[in-house]
């Protein structure tokens, strides 16, 4: 008699539920202009028949803005059906970058930013952009550099021309060269075994006067294998920073 109640008690609760969850019936998605409605489906990873809750309504706003393509979402589920309204970020036409002569590195710089040409505009992904331009300028040795951006939008095509100005300044030059730490070998000596140097006006030819962060690197590579090939073998470089002074030396 137990089991039998039970049992009728499970199937009333099962038929209750199926009575009263929320399923997607119909998506009605309106505002976009060139992604399809079939391809933001997939971009929130819901489907029809599909039990709805609120977390999975969560997530799929977070998966459609996770694909940098959306400006503005909004979402609302409403008797079985999920209205999705969306205002796509302006595709970039045109991507330009000044004030730097070398072409290679324009390359360069191009070749490592999120945005580009025929993918979305995005302001916080062109933030980045910048922090990551600026990281890479002063990798090469221009630690004064002036970045700006301006763009021009197409309202009609949702376009945008983005140009990104740089004013590169004078490189950083290695005024003098400080060891800290324990005095086991003489600067001079130290000074011989790195591979920056510091600038005097006769080494105008030579590239290792500037500051630079990969061969500050290799500097500390190179000190770790002397002092170890001298028999200090728990040598550490603990730290590295430089400081400029009024003529950005």
């Amino acid at each position: 008699m137990t089991n039998f109640l039970l049992r009728i008690v499970t199937l009333f609760f099962l038929l209750l539920t199926s009575v009263n969850s929320e399923v997607i019936k119909k998506f009605d998605i309106s505002g976009n202009k060139r992604i399809s409605n079939e391809t933001i489906i997939i971009f929130s990873d819901l489907s029809l028949n599909e039990e709805i809750t609120k977390s999975k309504l969560d997530s799929a706003i977070k998966k459609l803005y996770k694909t940098s393509f959306f400006r503005n979402i909004t979402l609302n589920f409403e008797n079985q059906i999920l209205y999705l309204i969306v205002e796509e970020n302006p595709i970039i036409e045109n991507l330009e970058i000044t004030g730097i002569k070398k072409q290679s590195l324009v390359e360069f710089i191009k070749g490592k930013m999120i945005l580009a040409e025929m993918k979305s505009f995005d302001q916080e992904l062109l933030s980045a952009d910048l922090d990551l331009i600026n990281s890479i300028l002063k990798t090469n040795g221009f630690y004064f550099t002036k970045i700006s951006s301006s763009k021009k939008i197409n309202e009609e095509l949702n376009t945008v021309d983005l140009i990104i100005d740089i004013e590169l300044g004078e490189k950083a030059k290695i005024k003098k060269i400080i060891f800290l730490g324990e005095k086991i070998f003489k600067d001079k000596r130290l000074k011989e075994v790195i591979a920056s140097d510091e600038h005097r006006f006769w080494k105008f030819i030579s590239k290792n006067v500037y500051i630079n962060q990969e061969l500050i690197n290799l500097d500390k590579r190179l000190l770790v294998n002397y002092f170890k090939n001298n028999g200090y073998y728990d040598v550490k470089i603990e730290n590295s920073f430089i400081e400029f002074d009024k003529e950005k030396n």
